[in-house]
């Protein structure tokens, strides 16, 4: 079992404790992560993000976890998406 600990996490308790600094990681981790398959179509990856309000997804091939996709590199293939040309 792992935990993740997200840019939200870390600004949510940024805002709120007095001395983020005495935090351990544990305390900020989500213990439950969503998953997805590692065979996922980044479509139902993203549907299940927005629905969840989720930042990020664990992808698991089996009981291996082999990635995590964020919210990030939607972002990235996005913009990598736009600079290549279109296809005749």
């Amino acid at each position: 079992m792992f935990g993740v600990v997200s840019s939200f996490a870390i600004s949510h308790v940024l805002a709120i404790h007095k001395n983020p600094k005495a935090l351990r990681a544990w305390e900020l981790c989500a213990y439950k992560p969503v998953t997805v398959s590692a065979d996922a179509r980044i479509s139902a990856v993203a549907k299940i993000m927005v629905a969840k309000r989720l930042h990020y997804v664990v992808v698991k091939d089996g009981a291996s976890t082999v990635g995590i996709v964020s919210s990030f590199d939607f972002v990235e293939y996005y913009l990598r998406a736009r600079r290549s040309p279109a296809p005749d």
